[in-house]
């Protein structure tokens, strides 16, 4: 009994006498100073990294790479060197650069939207490889084939002499290229030259492209005895035909650059 006393009188007087470690180390002036330098470093550094000649140039160089790569041109924005338009029945154009490379396309009326859709994106590619991928899918879906053999086409720009070479390319490739799939089939130059939003617009509205729009408002301007709904059922084809019954031989252009029609 008295020896548990003891043993509970002498842990009392322990814990009294034992100093508190943590306070004392707390209490001394040297931690204090190395608590107070380092507190002092830290509130320097974001100040000495974000005024530090590193962080300028290192700015710099973010910003220089942000302005390329968000304001560098894509393919869409670079400059349209020359443009090919194609009709039969599907109406589309495809804008290439000055290398004669793919740089956009568009769908000119419903069917050609529809006929791009069904493409995909094309790629950077040549002419020649776009013009193939085309004439491969319209065949393959019909809208190329011995009872519609008609292609229509035109290509605008602002190099005559570049699109004169252009154009014979295309005359040449293409022919060649369906020739044996389609025995009868027959390219035409039609004239997309100067359309104006009105006759876009206009064509659209009517689900073809401006070139057979071109050659049925000629038609209609030469005194053909078909409505307007009458001539846009017809093929190119067979619209070509009734130009020259009617001693129309030259290409539709636009309103006022034909003689004997699309006078104002």
């Amino acid at each position: 009994m008295r020896k548990r006393l003891f043993e509970q009188q002498l842990r009392k007087h322990a814990d009294r006498a034992t100093p508190d470690v943590r306070e004392a180390i707390r209490s001394n002036p040297r931690y204090q100073a190395h608590i107070e330098a380092t507190r002092a470093q830290r509130r320097s550094l974001p100040r000495r990294l974000f005024g530090s000649p590193k962080f300028a140039v290192g700015s710099m160089l973010f910003a220089v790479v942000l302005l390329v790569v968000f304001l560098a041109p894509s393919p869409e924005e670079e400059r349209v060197a020359a443009s090919a338009y194609f009709e039969f029945n599907p109406a589309i154009r495809i804008d290439l650069d000055e290398d004669d490379r793919f740089l956009g396309q568009e769908g000119i009326n419903d069917d050609g939207e529809a006929f791009l859709d069904e493409l995909g994106p094309l790629e950077d590619e040549s002419i020649e490889a776009v013009i193939e991928i085309l004439l491969d899918h319209a065949v393959e879906t019909g809208r190329l084939s011995e009872k519609n053999p008609y292609l229509l086409y035109d290509v605008t720009g602002e190099d005559d002499e570049r699109l004169d070479e252009l154009s014979r390319q295309l005359e040449e490739r293409i022919p060649e290229h369906v020739g044996d799939r389609i025995p009868d089939f027959a390219m035409m130059r039609g004239n997309q030259h100067a359309a104006s939003d009105e006759e876009r617009e206009d064509a659209r509205h009517h689900g073809i492209g401006v070139m057979r729009l071109r050659m049925i408002e000629t038609l209609k301007d030469a005194g053909a005895e078909q409505s307007f709904e009458e001539l846009k059922e017809l093929s190119v084809g067979e619209l070509r035909k009734l130009l020259e019954d009617h001693g129309i031989d030259e290409r539709p252009g636009p309103p006022g650059d034909m003689p004997g029609g699309h006078g104002p």
